[in-house]
This record gives structure tokens, sequence and C-alpha cells, in this order.
């Protein structure tokens, strides 16, 4: 009994030990155990099933160490490793190739269409106008405060000075210096007539009249308010009060004033025609033809934009209209408008010298040379500043600059 239970297990401790050393082989066919009965192989992954006989209500003793061999323990069924879950990164996501699909930089950003910039009013350059020629003069002549006046009196040329109250006489030629004489307030305008020379005192409303050859005062006769012009035939001496609309008329023997004819409007220069005076009206903007003899008003014209100076040249009357920057000509005898030209900016002054009508721009600091016989006018030149009168002496035409405080005389 004890003989059969080591057999059993001797053929056991075999069996295990081929199926330790055949396991790796290729090998699939039953292999003969030394028994000679078939055993079938066992393979890593399906081991053999060991099958152990019954075991004997007798206790059997312990084998000694030295008597009976260890059995080699069963080599267990090879556990298959678990297939690791790869992790996002181990299994990398194709890159793009740069030149198959170009990613964007995030530093460029999109290209946005450019708005069409505006184009400023100075892009596209206005044509530069023809400059001026500058006045063929050498003579600059300094002096008072606001030269608002001027009249030649065939020897000596006069200048009224309205913010120094004074008069200067001048040489023709080169404008020496000859007198100086103290007037009324704010003298606005002159007229001379044989010896005698009236000043027109704006700031005080009075006609200063002196002797011409040395400046003397004969008298001051006070008139209307703010006296803006005179006329004279060498017997009575027209005012133009153009503060309250009327126009005086005064004997110049005595000073008597002979009448005073309402006009309306301001009354702001005057002209005498053979019986006739015009009348500048620079409110209404119209002429105003009075009978001397009467006073009565025969006629009335419209005409430019606050007309401002008249010059009687033969039998026409020019007309400067301040506010219309034109020049208006008229039949003087029958008030015949021949047509308006354009000048200057705010035409001031009129003087004419046998050919050419010249015209003082106020507004614009120059000088027009008007052609009287094609209506045209031929030359602009540059002068002072604000140019307030203008007067032929037979030798060129002089420039009173009301804004320079000098003369400068044109040839």
């Amino acid at each position: 009994m004890r003989i059969h239970r080591w057999a059993i297990l001797l053929v056991i401790a075999i069996v295990g030990i081929s199926a330790f050393w055949c396991g790796g082989c290729g090998d699939k066919s039953k292999t003969p155990s030394p028994t000679g009965e078939p055993t079938a192989t066992i393979t890593p992954s399906e081991p053999a099933e060991t099958v152990l006989p019954p075991v004997s209500e007798e206790p059997s003793p312990s084998p000694s160490p030295s008597a009976e061999p260890t059995l080699s323990p069963t080599p267990s069924e090879p556990t298959a490793s678990p297939t690791p879950t790869p992790s996002p990164t181990e299994e990398p996501s194709p890159s793009p190739s740069p030149s198959t699909e170009p990613t964007p930089s995030p530093t460029e950003p999109e290209p946005t269409a450019s708005p069409m910039p505006t184009p400023s009013p100075t892009e596209e350059p206005s044509p530069s106008p023809t400059p001026l020629p500058s006045p063929d003069t050498d003579i600059i002549v300094p002096v008072g405060d606001g030269p608002c006046a001027l009249t030649f009196d065939g020897t000596f040329v006069w200048v009224v000075n309205s913010g120094s109250s004074e008069v200067m006489v001048l040489k023709p030629i080169a404008g020496e210096r000859v007198a100086t004489y103290a007037v009324g307030k704010n003298p606005s305008a002159i007229a001379r007539h044989g010896n005698f020379t009236w000043v027109a005192n704006a700031g005080d409303n009075t006609v200063t009249m002196m002797w011409a050859g040395t400046g003397e005062t004969i008298r001051t006769d006070t008139v209307g308010t703010h006296p803006q012009a005179l006329a004279t035939d060498g017997t009575w001496l027209w005012v133009a009060n153009a503060g309250n609309g009327t126009v005086m008329m005064i004997e110049i023997g005595t000073g008597r004033i002979a009448r005073t004819d309402t006009v309306g409007g301001a009354p702001s220069a005057l002209a005498l025609n053979e019986g006739f005076l015009w009348v500048a009206d620079s409110e209404n903007n119209r002429l105003i033809k009075i009978k001397t003899s009467t006073g009565d008003i025969v006629d009335t014209r419209a005409v430019g934009q606050n007309p401002t100076a008249l010059l009687l040249v033969g039998s026409d009357l020019w007309v400067a209209n301040a506010g219309g920057d034109s020049v208006t000509k008229l039949r003087s005898a029958t008030g015949e408008i021949i047509g308006t030209y354009p000048v200057g900016d705010a035409p001031a002054a009129l003087t004419f010298d046998g050919r050419y009508l010249w015209v003082a721009n106020s507004g614009e600091h120059t000088v027009t040379k008007f052609d009287t016989l094609y209506n045209q006018t031929v030359a602009t030149y540059r002068v002072g500043l604000t140019p307030a009168a203008v007067v032929y002496d037979e030798y060129g035409v002089w420039v009173a600059n009301r804004g320079s405080d000098n003369l400068m005389k044109l040839k």
C-alpha cells in the first residue's frame, strides 16, 4: 500500500517535470507517459488539470526529508499581462504638414480692407492767383495818423490825417513836407477852390475854412451830424451829413446856411455838374440828383451796393460801389447808366489821369488801373494797408494808405 502511494506521487512528479520542460515546444501531439498511458501536453495558455487519487482515511506518516524527494511545483498558468491602455499622448495625432495645410500665425491678423481715405479740400490744389505787380515807385512818405482824404491844388498835395486831426501839405514830385495845420476833430473830407480850402470834421460836426496859401483858419462852421463829403462852386459850399441824412448849402463869404435839404439814408459823396448836385446815398444804394437853385430832387438812380465815392469826368459820372466791388458809369446829364464793372474789394476812392480811372480798393490793399475808353481793368497794384484815397497830381497817382499811415506814389 505504501509502495503504491509513492508510485503515484512519482508519476505526478514526472508528469509535472515533463510539462515544465515541454511547455514551450511547438508539438501539439500527445506524448506517451512513462507508464504507457497517453498524457495530454499542457500548453502555457491551457495547463492540464491534474487528477489526484482519493486519499485513504488512514493518515499517512509525513515523509522524511531525506527519504522522499521534494516535488517541483507545477508551473502556474502564465497570466496574460493586461494590455495597457494607451494615454492620449502615446499615439499622437499626425501633425499636418506645413506645406499641405498651413496654420495661420496668431500674430498675423486677417487682413481687412482699408477704407478709402476721404480727400481733403487741399488735396486738389486750386490754381494759384496771378501775382500782383509791385508798384512802380520808390516814393513812400510817412504822414500823420489815418490818412483818409487827398486833394491837389495845382501846386501842392493836401493830406487829411483823421487820427491826428490835421492836414499836411506836400510837394508833389517827391512828397517833401511843406507844412502841417491843425483842424477839427477826426477830419474826413477836403475841398478846395481858388485861395480857399475846406475840411469837414466828422468828430465834432464842423467845417474848417482855411487860406490855401498859409493854412491859417478863417472860420469854423457848425454843420449836420457826421459830415462826410464836400463840394463847392466858389460861391456856395455843400456839405453831406451822413449822420442825419441831410445836405447843407452854405454861403462861402459869410458862413450862412442858406438851405438844408433832406435826402434820407446816409449821404456819403457829392459831385457838382452844371446847376445840379449828385448825392451818393450809401445806405439805400442809390444816387440822388438835386437842383442846386431850389433843392428839389429831380432824379434818383439805383446803382451798386454802398456807393461811397463820386468822380465827374467830362460828361460821365463814375461811382465807386464799396459793397459791390464795382464801379458804375453814368451820363451825368441824364442819369443813364452805361455799365457796371468789377474792380477790387471795397473800392473807396477814385481819381482820373486823362485816360485811366484809378480805384483805391480798401478791402484788399490794392489800386486798380481802369481803362475808361474800353471799360476794362488793365492792371492792379499792391499798395499799403487800407488805401482810402487817391489823387492825380500831373506827375503820378498818390495813394493814402490809412492802415499804414503813409502815402505811396504810383507812376
